[in-house]
């Protein structure tokens, strides 16, 4: 745990390295878990890709945290929650505006 939480302060402190040994210990967790929410394993990745890139981002925002397994798999729920509501609404939206103007798909 304290080595975990060294890493974890030498990635807010701008340590790349530190960042990919986080991602490297945590992805398969992170991926089933991932998998659990979304049964889509190219969304359950792109997520966890994006959630590093925003961690990374926002880094130096980012409080204390007790632990930081826990925290990844919270940020991740919120990440995929998110995207499930994206794609949700996209294909309501698609489905409803092809409805609306009866758009049929040709091959010509």
């Amino acid at each position: 745990h304290m080595d975990e939480c060294m890493v974890w302060q030498q990635f807010k402190e701008g340590d790349q390295k530190a960042l990919a040994s986080i991602f490297s210990y945590h992805y398969s967790d992170l991926f089933r878990y991932g998998m659990r929410l979304l049964n889509n394993e190219d969304v359950v990745k792109d997520c966890i890709q994006n959630l590093f890139e925003k961690l990374w981002n926002c880094r130096q925002k980012i409080g204390h945290i007790q632990s930081v397994k826990p925290y990844l798999l919270k940020a991740l729920r919120h990440h995929i929650f998110n995207e499930k509501n994206y794609i949700q609404q996209r294909t309501h939206f698609h489905t409803n505006y092809c409805k609306e103007y009866n758009f049929t798909s040709s091959y010509e």
